[in-house]
């Protein structure tokens, strides 16, 4: 045995990613109305942990990721602006010391 599965008695985790997004889904549909069929838990690629999509579950229009602290959380929105910024031509982050 290596890693945390050494530990005995293991400790007792609760992973809040499954309440957030079931919380997520619930209030796209009651405060922004919309139809429960066009959510989704999980995106078709597995990249996101719930979606919103335009008619036909083919194109998502919203996409949303969960993430446990405000840490990771930072670090996905510093990747995502650096992308942003590649594709686009920005040539700096509006995130002072952004870096992947």
């Amino acid at each position: 045995m290596c890693g945390v599965n050494r530990i005995s008695p293991r400790r007792t985790t609760f992973w809040l990613e499954p309440d957030i997004t079931v919380a997520g889904l619930r209030r796209m549909q009651r405060k922004f109305g919309w139809p429960a069929e066009r959510l989704g838990a999980q995106s078709l690629t597995y990249a996101f942990d719930f979606v919103g999509y335009q008619g036909g579950q083919r194109t998502q229009l919203v996409s949303c990721e969960v993430k446990p602290t405000r840490k990771p959380v930072d670090l996905l929105v510093a990747l995502m602006t650096m992308q942003g910024n590649r594709l686009t031509g920005v040539k700096q982050s509006y995130l002072v010391g952004a870096r992947p």
